[in-house]
């Protein structure tokens, strides 16, 4: 039983030295570790400092593009990207939202009905194409926003969430000329936003709704009005005197192009 007795003894001693080897092993290893996990932060910190400060120098200079349903915004605009090339694209807010839609029927229900899409969900879907832009061109694009904002709280929600756009453009357009024009898109599109009714819908949502963006901008003279009468082309020579005239796109390359 003595025998036993001191084996035993002799065995937990042996297993009380082991352990304490292992503390001590892992107390001088943790200084280390914690310097490599530090460095590693370091590391992680400094990338996503210059991830951002990239995304800075190359940031969307964002220009916004309003006007009624039917007031062409949506033609010019692909016009532009068309004849300018490079630096240059267009977003509409409308397609992203269609295509939103397609996933939510929250979403597509309140389209259908001519109703403005909740401001968080637009802003979402403008900052990730955003930031596509924007990683696509080594230089800052220009990219403008086809339909957007829409109401007074998706602009100060882009402003809060984005910062100012650098131009407001307005393609102004009397309500029976866009009445004239939605009807005959309407016989093509195939859009249930282009039947008769939800015209009308569209139409008063954009008089009581968007008309107070443009007169918020108009009030900060930070507006430049289009006439959107008349031939594309004319319409187009007009869009394109804007945004030269606020040094966004160079006139004589657009001319040359279009």
């Amino acid at each position: 039983d003595a025998a036993a007795a001191a084996v035993t003894k002799t065995s937990q001693c042996g297993a009380w030295r082991r352990r304490r080897r292992l503390r001590l092993c892992a107390q001088s290893l943790a200084p280390a570790r914690s310097r490599r996990a530090g460095r590693c932060a370091a590391r992680m910190a400094g990338g996503a400092e210059k991830e951002e400060q990239q995304q800075q120098q190359r940031r969307a200079r964002v220009v916004f593009v309003l006007g009624g349903p039917g007031s062409g915004k949506g033609t010019q605009c692909a016009r532009l990207v068309s004849a300018a090339g490079a630096g240059v694209s267009t977003v509409c807010a409308g397609e992203l939202l269609r295509a939103a839609a397609q996933r939510d029927a929250e979403i597509r229900a309140t389209i259908d009905r001519g109703a403005i899409v909740p401001g968080h969900v637009t802003i979402g879907l403008l900052r990730d194409a955003l930031r596509s832009a924007s990683r696509a061109h080594a230089a800052p694009p220009v990219v403008l926003l086809d339909g957007f904002p829409r109401a007074l709280e998706q602009a100060e929600a882009f402003e809060a969430a984005l910062g100012a756009a650098e131009l407001v453009l307005f393609f102004d357009c009397p309500a029976e000329e866009l009445r004239a024009r939605l009807a005959g898109r309407a016989r093509t599109s195939g859009r249930a936003d282009d039947d008769a009714a939800v015209i009308e819908s569209r139409l008063r949502t954009f008089r009581e709704t968007s008309m107070p963006v443009v007169e918020r901008y108009a009030a900060l003279g930070a507006l430049r009005t289009i006439d959107a009468t008349g031939a594309p082309a004319e319409v187009f020579a007009r869009f394109t005197h804007a945004l030269a005239d606020a040094q966004i796109v160079p006139r004589a390359e657009l001319l040359s192009k279009s």
